[in-house]
């Protein structure tokens, strides 16, 4: 067990995953970028790359550890905080080379044999700066006095990750990134060739725009094969998440769809993929033809989250039983090449069991089932409730990014947090509009945003990622 027992003004930022002022910026020249387009929601007319934030101030570094008694010991830490450590802890978390593997990192020993007997206890502690450990000896009573069975060995910074965790749990609540529910809805726009050819910071720089604002633009792709468009994209997080629509998708009109996206009507905002145990993550839509001739079409998007909140600020009935209550989503699909039978029960909305703030929203109308069995009252208030939220969704208009994609531009958006749509169209003959799709799933989003914010020495990430899981480092 980890116990903060001294809580003194944080000396380090680094420690709560604080948010830094917002990063330098670049600018696209208003050329490149098709100005005059109605319904853009982009940042402004000289539209806007971000670069990375500022460094953080440092993590902390042990002083001195000591032991408290024959159960626990003290670590003193340079930002002036006094950690207590339970043996049994400790004892758990030894990362020496008979507990853990040195190459994976992975443990070795079955949880039987990682647990601390009663009769064990603390005999010495030793911290050692130079190796960078603390060293713990763990005695067992014999009929000649103590003897050492084992030596603990504990990293500094995996004690500081562990401290830090402890910290982020209880003070993330009131850190996250703000949701935006005042002003107007805009999308951050990059060069395709500076992510996907790009240095770590440009990397970043699209990742962070994802995590905290939900989705982003990417302009001037190489003209050419599109499946290689959106894979090169996702192999810059992870690899493509395949789906019962394969491990990349086409958005086209065609004449016995087995997806309504694949035809000409509108698309009320929604998710994707739902009935999956894993609903993918980010979902990548290039375009790879869309003539101008073409009426309607508009991409359209909104903050699944800020309507959550919105919905709580409004109805907070409502919003409390749209978390009690799960909803049936599914893929029942035996006319199409590759069947499909697909169901999963969820709450529309998750939340953060403490603060109230919304972690998840859920929905997808086209993809819902039957709803499990309610008594009668209860069942008639869920869906009180659920119109209501409809009703959010409907009235949000602020929170609405409408855009006319235009060939190699590629729309990039979180699934688990952001809902997505599309104006109606008709179509000319001889003229398409022809999206390649393709997913990331979430986990992997997060490992490499997080990854790379430590790697480049930044503070730790505090996004939203919509995922129903409050950051826990």
């Amino acid at each position: 067990m980890l116990r903060v027992l001294t809580r003194l003004p944080r000396l380090g930022r680094g420690l709560v995953g604080a948010r830094w002022p917002a990063a330098a910026r670049t600018i696209v020249p208003a050329e490149s970028l098709a100005l005059g387009r109605r319904h853009l929601g982009l940042a402004s007319p000289e539209t806007q790359v971000n670069v990375l934030p500022r460094p953080s101030e440092g993590h902390p570094h042990l002083l001195a550890a000591d032991q408290s008694d024959s159960a626990t010991l003290t670590l003193e830490w340079s930002t002036g905080q006094i950690t207590t450590l339970d043996l049994a802890w400790a004892f758990h978390q030894c990362r020496c080379s008979t507990c853990v593997q040195a190459g994976s990192g992975q443990r070795q020993r079955y949880p039987p044999d990682n647990a601390l007997q009663h009769n064990e206890e603390l005999q010495a502690v030793r911290w050692q700066p130079q190796q960078g450990h603390v060293e713990l000896d763990v005695a067992r009573p014999t009929p000649t006095g103590l003897q050492v069975i084992h030596t603990v060995v504990l990293p500094e910074d995996a004690l500081a990750r562990s401290l830090r965790a402890t910290q982020v749990l209880a003070d993330t609540r009131r850190t996250l990134t703000p949701l935006n529910l005042v002003e107007p809805a805009n999308l951050a726009v990059h060069r395709y060739t500076d992510v996907v050819q790009g240095d770590t910071p440009q990397l970043f720089a699209w990742l962070d725009d994802m995590a905290n604002k939900g989705a982003a633009l990417l302009v001037d792709a190489p003209a050419g094969d599109p499946d290689a468009r959106v894979v090169d994209l996702a192999a810059r997080i992870s690899q493509p998440m395949p789906t019962i629509y394969g491990a990349t998708f086409d958005v086209v009109a065609t004449e016995n769809p087995i997806n309504i996206a694949y035809s000409s009507v509108a698309l009320d905002l929604h998710q994707d993929l739902v009935y999956y145990e894993s609903t993918p993550g980010l979902q990548f839509l290039h375009c790879a033809d869309f003539h101008e001739t073409i009426e309607g079409g508009e991409s359209l998007l909104m903050d699944g989250l800020a309507v959550a909140a919105r919905l709580r600020d409004q109805d907070p009935d409502a919003y409390h039983l749209l978390q009690q209550v799960p909803m049936t989503f599914e893929k029942v699909h035996y006319d199409r090449a590759l069947p499909a039978h697909l169901v999963a029960q969820r709450p529309i909305i998750t939340a953060d069991p403490e603060s109230g703030e919304p972690l998840e929203l859920v929905w997808a109308p086209p993809f819902e089932g039957a709803l499990p069995f309610l008594e009668p009252g209860l069942c008639r208030r869920y869906f009180d409730a659920y119109a209501a939220l409809g009703m959010v969704i409907r009235e949000s208009t602020d929170l609405l990014i409408e855009h006319r994609l235009l060939p190699n531009e590629t729309l990039c958006f979180n699934n688990r947090r952001m809902l997505h749509g599309r104006r109606s169209f008709v179509l000319h003959e001889g003229h398409i509009r022809f999206l390649k799709g393709v997913y990331v799933n979430i986990d992997e989003f997060v490992s490499r945003h997080t990854s790379l914010s430590q790697l480049l020495g930044l503070s730790l990430p505090t996004a939203r990622y919509g995922h129903g899981v409050a950051p826990m480092w």
